[in-house]
């Protein structure tokens, strides 16, 4: 990612960091974690999320992940850490069903793990997936990115994830 491809600036201390769109509505990441699964699997879960989200943007996109470059007193680099707000918020899995497919209709950013991506090689997943009925699948996490307005209506009813 290169950081001076973006159009606004933000006050880093001394410097300046190049970040996002001014003119974009607040952007957001809201993770929804089942949880009634152990909190090791859904930390699988969140990084399989995460890295299918960020592998969803493409280079034009990227710019509204507001990535910075986060610089300690040394000067030593800690980048790609988004400026954006990052919600981790609980439910079941029907409730994440439901969260899916009301973000599918409204055309929010969307992206899902389930139990049959864990336990076996990646083939063994893609066939278990494939073979289990839309209503079966058991959801483990849904990660949405979208404005917040858009966001808000359909994970407000969601409490903090707390582990």
């Amino acid at each position: 990612m290169n950081f001076t491809s973006m159009n606004e600036q933000i006050e880093t201390g001394s410097e300046s960091t190049k970040v996002g769109n001014a003119s974009d509505p607040e952007k957001k990441v809201v993770v929804v974690l089942n949880d009634k699964i152990d909190v090791g699997r859904l930390m699988n879960a969140c990084a399989h999320l995460a890295m299918g989200f960020g592998a969803s943007r493409g280079s034009a996109q990227r710019s509204e992940l507001l990535l910075l470059d986060y610089k300690d007193a040394s000067g030593d680099s800690h980048s790609h850490i988004s400026g954006l707000s990052l919600i981790v918020l609980r439910a079941n899995s029907n409730q994440l069903r439901v969260l899916r497919q009301k973000a599918r209709e409204a055309n929010i950013t969307c992206i899902d793990f389930l139990s049959s991506m864990t336990e076996g090689s990646y083939r063994d997943q893609l066939e278990r997936t494939r073979c289990t009925e839309p209503e079966n699948l058991d959801y483990f996490g849904v990660l949405l990115f979208g404005a917040a307005e858009q966001l808000r209506p359909i994970t407000r009813k969601y409490s903090l994830f707390r582990a």
